[in-house]
């Protein structure tokens, strides 16, 4: 389910996409067409969100024969749509024919490359599943989750990760994800260079909570508890419902000598339903 959840976020974001980049390719003279051509393209996007994959198919199929613009982003959009469909019903070998459709119109369409290598993978077709993952990585750096599942079918997960996460980062230097994943890789063997990660990622991206809750832990760790106490408090900041970053903060504020403060943030994490706080409040808090 958490599988099907995601292609379809996926599709979703795909589909609004497109109609960004259509709104900036020329006006055609059949603007009639192409508004019905929308029109079907995003009932066969609600199909596929409700499961109802077969309706999908049928309206992608309408504009695919009323629309006289063979080569446009909006044919790719259907031939991924039903791409898509075809998927989710498990019928891969299918749906690699349609996601190809798709790549042939649009060259550059990065979750078609996305979603072809997934089925091939379906499929049993390893090498061509992590060649077309690779190629979405190419056309997108920051990436992340085609490098996973490309690491996934090699024999060693983590140091593939971490070297595709390298050499994107190598050619992406702005992206505060790519830094952020190479670092929880890299926290059970290098440390440092882990925290070296979050840092960079927290400076290219200052809300960044994954990055400033791991650097925080990592500060523990290394009992710099004021530097970590500092990266908890702006997890806070960013979201005062983060029941963890009390929790820690509390942690790290008790062995800095301050009970009270490490007190208050325990029974606020206790507030927000953080069940492992309860012995730290039996602890320290109830003399």
């Amino acid at each position: 389910m958490k599988n099907k959840f995601l292609y379809f976020l996926i599709a979703g974001s795909l589909f609004a996409g497109s109609l960004y980049l259509t709104s900036c390719e020329p006006k055609t003279d059949k603007p009639a067409v192409a508004k019905d051509t929308i029109n079907h393209l995003l009932v066969s996007n609600d199909y596929l969100l409700k499961g109802e994959f077969n309706k999908a198919i049928e309206e992608s199929n309408i504009q695919l024969k009323n629309d006289s613009l063979k080569n446009d982003s909006l044919n790719s959009i259907a031939y991924y749509n039903i791409g898509s469909a075809l998927e989710m019903s498990g019928n891969y070998a299918k749906a690699v024919e349609y996601y190809t459709k798709a790549i042939n119109v649009s060259p550059n369409l990065v979750l078609a490359y996305y979603k072809r290598g997934l089925s091939k993978k379906m499929t049993g077709n390893t090498e061509e599943s992590i060649a077309d993952l690779a190629k979405a990585v190419e056309l997108k750096p920051d990436f992340v989750i085609a490098m996973i599942e490309i690491a996934h079918m090699k024999k060693d997960f983590e140091k593939s990760l971490i070297e595709m996460l390298t050499n994107s980062i190598n050619k992406k230097t702005d992206s505060d994800m790519l830094y952020q994943y190479r670092g929880l890789y890299q926290y059970s063997k290098d440390k440092k260079a882990a925290l070296s990660d979050f840092e960079q990622a927290i400076k290219l991206n200052p809300g960044n909570i994954e990055a400033l809750y791991h650097s925080g832990l990592l500060y523990g760790e290394m009992n710099d508890y004021a530097k970590a106490v500092e990266q908890m408090t702006k997890i806070i900041e960013l979201d005062k419902n983060y029941k963890s970053a009390y929790f820690y903060r509390g942690v790290y504020n008790y062995n800095n000598g301050k009970t009270d403060i490490a007190c208050a943030d325990f029974n606020k994490a206790k507030e927000l339903g953080e069940t492992s706080v309860e012995k730290y409040i039996k602890d320290y808090c109830s003399k």
